[in-house]
């Protein structure tokens, strides 16, 4: 009866034996990717001289966890395996796009340190293969690590931003129109309200979900300098007649989220009538898109008063140049809004600038610029005074 017993109870203790070591054994990779994103996994005691190998490699795994969720890449997109052959440790990672992967490996290696690790290999050649990074350390018993980076899907989260305003569309049964309504990125198209074919034309336009923004010709300096043979905004009009004139604009142009100046040096200098703008423009719940015509202007005095929210067109491309000459000012545009965060680029409908644009696009998103709407630079600029 005794040993019938005893031999129970060596049974169940072999069970959970074979139990705990299956949990080690078997356990899912996520098991350990979460040890190393815990703030509690540090490391190992080093007073412990049989543990220390083991110390230097579980520093450098939770360091590079640590940059990787610093990068944005999710537990879900982190694999790691240990390879049979010679113990080296595997770890694979799907990073967000929109970042050079010359810098995602300059973020994750510069902050390593406290380890015998050091970068043995690093080899890139395409986005398809990856970037492996070998780590090696000379002290015996640690492990060689091995890092590959692999591009996710889906875009970094925090981008620089470019916003493309486009001045004077004016619809074209030609190729061009056809191209920049089609052009899947988001664009802010500006409208003249006098225009022929001006309300249909917004119309087209909303329904491609493109911005629209009310280019207001308002009174240049000296007067001859405009190109408008429509109505004008003038210093010298009453209230009553700005008001009438901004009003009946606005009847002209369906869907508008914004209101820019069309040349009007003259206007934008004078605070009365830049006031009587800017609040008519805030009623509407629309934006004032500043286009800089001289240094005299009374735009930012006024919008501070009155508490309004605007943005400048921060540079004006020469559509004049070749479809190549316009892919380098792009590319220019990128490192400004790479130093800035953001940068809005005012240029007229030619068939070489949209071009140049989509040429440019795989450019612009793998250094990390996204394209936006002005409206979306706006909401940022609010919530931040919020």
């Amino acid at each position: 009866m005794f040993s019938m017993k005893l031999k129970i109870i060596l049974i169940f203790i072999l069970l959970a034996a074979i139990a705990v070591s299956s949990v080690f054994l078997f356990a899912p990779e996520t098991l350990q990717i979460k040890k190393m994103f815990s703030s509690k996994n540090t490391t190992v005691s080093k007073h412990n001289e049989f543990d220390s190998g083991l110390t230097h490699a579980a520093i450098l795994e939770h360091q590079l966890m640590k940059q990787l969720q610093n990068l944005e890449v999710t537990e879900k997109n982190i694999r790691r395996k240990v390879l049979n052959e010679d113990s080296t440790i595997e770890i694979r990672a799907s990073i967000p796009r929109g970042r050079p992967m010359e810098w995602v490996v300059w973020m994750i290696t510069a902050q390593l340190n406290q380890t015998c690790y050091k970068i043995d290999d690093c080899y890139y050649d395409n986005d398809e293969e990856g970037c492996r990074i070998l780590f090696s350390c000379k002290e015996s018993g640690n492990p060689d690590i091995i890092l590959i980076l692999m591009q996710s899907a889906v875009y970094f989260s925090h981008t620089a931003k470019i916003a493309i305003f486009i001045e004077d569309f004016g619809f074209q049964a030609d190729q061009t129109t056809i191209e920049y309504l089609s052009f899947k990125e988001p664009l802010t198209i500006g409208l003249i309200p006098e225009k022929k074919m001006t309300t249909w034309t917004a119309q087209i336009a909303n329904e491609y979900h493109k911005e629209i923004v009310l280019m207001l010709p308002m009174e240049p300096m000296p007067l001859h300098l405009s190109k408008q043979s429509g109505p004008l905004l003038m210093v010298h009009y009453t209230d009553d007649k700005i008001h009438s004139l901004i009003a009946d604009a606005m009847d002209k142009i369906p869907h508008f989220s914004g209101i820019t100046n069309y040349y009007g040096a003259r206007v934008l200098a004078d605070s009365r009538v830049m006031s009587i703008l800017l609040n008519d423009a805030a009623e509407k719940n629309v934006y004032f898109l500043y286009d800089q015509q001289s240094r005299s202007s009374a735009v930012d005095m006024v919008a501070k008063k009155e508490n309004i929210i605007y943005k400048s067109i921060d540079m004006h491309i020469d559509t004049n140049s070749t479809s190549g000459e316009l892919q380098d000012t792009l590319r220019r545009c990128a490192v400004i809004a790479q130093k800035t965060g953001e940068v809005i680029v005012s240029s007229r409908p030619t068939s070489a600038f949209i071009n140049a644009l989509q040429n440019e696009l795989p450019v612009l998103r793998k250094n990390g610029i996204k394209l936006v709407y002005i409206s979306d630079l706006v909401r940022k600029k609010d919530e931040n005074r919020n």
